[in-house]
């Protein structure tokens, strides 16, 4: 018999108080490297502004300005910003384009380079809480120590778990991805516990949660949900920090990002090993 919603909770939570020394120090690894990033490409995108459009406390004033009734602050504002109607529309335009052409070439690099960490974190992060839950490690160093043999595989498989449930989408639209997508969930797990390869991964945990689609679906979104909530508290605290320490701030918002990771990957992987155990008579 499959663990109730509510065994599934208090497991985790078990799991999770028992193992709080490597969720943290992953979840603070990878969230001060997402962290600082995230501040690096608010100062480059901020610099760039000042750069092309102005400084910030200059546009400010003309933002008071107008709330206050000034007639010519938004004209003023329009001829910062290079489109005012004031009979030169084409050095406007020009300036406009230029405005536009040197905010992109500032801010791009380091958009580009913060997009491709993000994705690499954003994989490895995945792969660290997956095969500490799987393992029962209760040592960071061991995990990280594992994670670069999984995550070609890894990767390999959640292109294909994203083919098998999205392909279809332009043809028979969500419906197929909805039905399909919940079936996948015990592929992760599979994998890495099984060393199974990515097709056999995939086909196995279809196969394995025939029935089980309501379970998978209704337990998940309950625990995002209550993730959630818990996240948008934590978040205020954290927003607060950020108003007076930008860096720190978003440093913490981050980690609880990846705490949370941490708690949904522990969860899923109870599910997805409680509906292994007993499959469904055909």
């Amino acid at each position: 018999m499959t663990e109730s919603l509510g065994t599934l909770f208090s497991g985790s939570n078990q799991f999770f108080k028992t193992h709080i020394n490597p969720i943290l120090i992953g979840a603070l690894v990878f969230g001060i490297i997402i962290g600082s990033m995230q501040y690096v490409l608010e100062r480059k995108m901020m610099h760039s502004v000042q750069n092309h459009m102005g400084e910030i406390e200059q546009m400010e004033d003309l933002v008071e300005r107008m709330e206050a009734g000034d007639p010519t602050a938004f004209e003023e504002m329009m001829n910062e910003m290079g489109v005012s109607e004031d009979g030169t529309a084409e050095v406007n335009t020009a300036k406009s384009a230029q405005i536009a052409e040197g905010f992109i070439k500032g801010v791009m690099p380091t958009f580009a380079v913060f997009f491709v960490i993000m994705i690499l974190v954003s994989m490895t992060s995945s792969v660290y809480f997956l095969l500490l839950v799987i393992r029962n490690a209760q040592s960071a160093g061991s995990v990280f120590s594992e994670i670069q043999g999984y995550i070609f595989p890894m990767i390999g498989l959640w292109i294909w778990m994203f083919l098998r449930s999205f392909v279809w989408i332009p043809l028979l639209g969500f419906v197929i991805a909805i039905f399909i997508g919940p079936r996948l969930a015990l592929a992760p797990v599979i994998l890495l516990r099984e060393n199974k390869g990515v097709l056999e991964s995939t086909r196995q945990s279809y196969t394995m949660s025939r029935g089980y689609w309501g379970k998978i679906t209704g337990n998940l979104l309950v625990m995002a949900l209550c993730v959630w909530v818990v996240m948008m508290i934590a978040l205020v605290a954290a927003g607060a920090i950020t108003a007076f320490v930008p860096v720190l701030g978003m440093t913490i918002m981050s980690v609880l990002q990846y705490v949370s990771m941490a708690y949904g990957t522990i969860f899923t992987v109870r599910l997805s090993d409680t509906i292994l155990q007993n499959p469904l008579k055909k």
